[in-house]
């Protein structure tokens, strides 16, 4: 009997003891669930954040792209522009040389009362706008003097 309640005594102390394990490790198993759920938590919220910066950098993609595009269109229409003043410049030197000529030309033409020799002179544009309308001026009246 002795033998039969010291095998029971060990037998209730292993039992325990086995108890105590097993609570340990549900306790253990219960933080390690625990800290799974925050690692999925964690690891969720990363995922978010992830999705977040690509999507903005898909954003500040698409914004650089339309930027670049549009300037561009700025260099294009600016190199026009120029090109077109570059033209203009010319067909306004032009203007001004072909205004000279005319000037020069029509000044053999004066009215017979106001036979006043002039001196050259340096035509400017402003010269060149006057003389126009003093020489157009001139013409009419004489052509209304010869009758034409």
């Amino acid at each position: 009997m002795n033998n039969i309640q010291t095998e029971t005594t060990d037998t209730v102390a292993t039992m325990n003891t086995v108890i105590s394990q097993v609570v340990e490790g549900s306790r253990l198993a219960g933080q390690a669930g625990e800290q799974m759920r925050q690692t999925q938590q964690s690891t969720a919220d990363l995922v978010a954040s992830v999705r977040q910066i690509a999507a903005g950098a898909q954003t500040q993609a698409e914004v650089s792209n339309t930027l670049r595009d549009r300037a561009g269109v700025i260099v294009e229409s600016t190199r026009k522009t120029n090109e077109q003043l570059t033209a203009q410049g010319t067909q306004t030197t032009r203007l001004l040389d072909y205004a000279s000529r005319l000037v020069r030309a029509v000044r053999v033409f004066t009215l017979p009362a106001s036979r006043i020799e002039s001196e050259p002179m340096d035509i400017t544009e402003t010269d060149v706008t006057v003389q126009m309308r003093l020489t157009k001026d001139e013409l009419l009246e004489r052509k209304e003097v010869v009758g034409v």
